[in-house]
């Protein structure tokens, strides 16, 4: 399943661009063109939200062996993230690949909500 997110979360970041650059050009998409380069910058802005929450949440379960709040997960996870974005080239890469993960997940969420109910 991750797998299956990063790859959605990269096309999506490919692919959102070159639509709302075509849309640009169109008489009357660029309105939403412009709505879809702010929703992308919004959803790159809390993509790694559903990360750390994982992070956390896998974390905390195999030290304390125990259920907590979503809070504490995501703060668990928050702490790991911040110490591995202080190493130089590794920290880079895992921010962007959580980065893409959580575009991934936030992308799958979003088709799932679109799909009417049977």
């Amino acid at each position: 399943m991750t797998l299956k997110a990063g790859i959605v979360g990269f096309l999506l970041l490919i692919f959102v661009p070159v639509l709302s650059l075509i849309l640009l050009f169109t008489v009357f998409g660029w309105s939403l063109s412009i709505l879809l380069i702010l929703f992308l910058a919004l959803a790159v802005l809390i993509a790694t939200v559903p990360v750390k929450l994982l992070a956390g949440t896998i974390v905390y379960n195999k030290v304390f062996k125990k259920e907590a709040g979503k809070m504490v997960y995501y703060l668990l996870g928050a702490v790991i993230f911040a110490i591995v974005y202080e190493i130089p080239f590794l920290g880079s890469l895992a921010g962007f690949i959580a980065m893409l993960i959580g575009l991934g997940a936030i992308g799958i969420w979003l088709a799932g909500k679109a799909k009417p109910e049977r």
